[in-house]
């Protein structure tokens, strides 16, 4: 079972990362979200329960009342991280029971990352890993080369603080082939997606994998399994909203 001591001197854990597209389902309106549509976040949470997370990481958590409805929703123990330079663009990170704690994040930082990063331990019977909760830069706000430089800063300001072992998990808004991909090699990192065997399967409804999950395998971190939701989790039937969300939640199990 995940975060149990499975066998001597382990430990399991399954994590869970959802770009929750600012719980207002799609087609999404614009960029400036309102408050969370109470409905998704019911829904959503019964896709995450599902999938029985140890640490449950969302990107576009657009506040701290939002985070708040979503917290209750879950009934888990949790830590929110607005945006930066987009404060729309915050992150949370839930954990089960009392097996985490925040470690640092990129609002408390100077220069705070232009979305979020933020850091969170996980603590098993053969110690502990760090989970990082990212979402990096966008083309579409920046331009295709100011956007790309911008995500490996903002990725080494995230490694300089990050306790090893670790995991990255996020929208990283680059496919996993790209240069922060083989940087992220050159660092001891692994793409789960393709030890998975899933190294294509879009991750977004609109095509790409720009959701992906990064295992330590240099420090110890092993993957177990690999998954994402199905579309027909995602299924709305509100009015004006075809899916709950136009990214699909991935996880990995992984073991030290």
């Amino acid at each position: 079972m995940s975060g149990q001591r499975v066998a001597e001197g382990m430990s399991r854990f399954t994590i869970v990362s959802h770009n929750a597209g600012w719980f207002a389902g799609t087609p999404m309106a614009s960029d400036d979200p309102g408050e969370p549509n109470a409905k998704i976040v019911a829904r959503l949470a019964e896709v995450y329960r599902g999938l029985s997370p140890d640490a449950l990481c969302l990107q576009q958590v657009q506040s701290a009342e939002a985070f708040g409805a979503i917290q209750d929703a879950l009934g888990m123990v949790g830590t929110y991280c607005p945006g930066g330079a987009f404060p729309q663009y915050g992150g949370a990170v839930f954990w089960r029971d009392a097996i985490g704690a925040p470690v640092c994040e990129s609002g408390s930082l100077d220069p705070p990352a232009q979305h979020m990063w933020q850091i969170v331990q996980l603590y098993g019977a053969s110690g502990c890993v760090s989970v990082a909760n990212i979402q990096l830069p966008a083309s579409r706000q920046l331009g295709h080369r100011s956007a790309a430089r911008l995500r490996i800063v903002e990725m080494a300001h995230l490694l300089h603080h990050i306790p090893r072992p670790a995991i990255l998990v996020g929208d990283l808004n680059e496919q996993p082939n790209g240069v922060l991909g083989t940087h992220l090699g050159r660092q001891g990192f692994v793409d789960a997606g393709q030890l998975g065997g899933q190294p294509f399967y879009p991750t977004c409804l609109s095509g790409g994998r720009g959701d992906q999950i990064w295992t330590d395998v240099m420090h110890g971190v092993h993957l177990v399994r690999y998954g994402m939701a199905s579309v027909s989790e995602l299924d709305c039937h509100l009015p004006e909203v075809s899916y709950l969300a136009d990214h699909l939640p991935v996880w990995a199990q992984i073991e030290l």
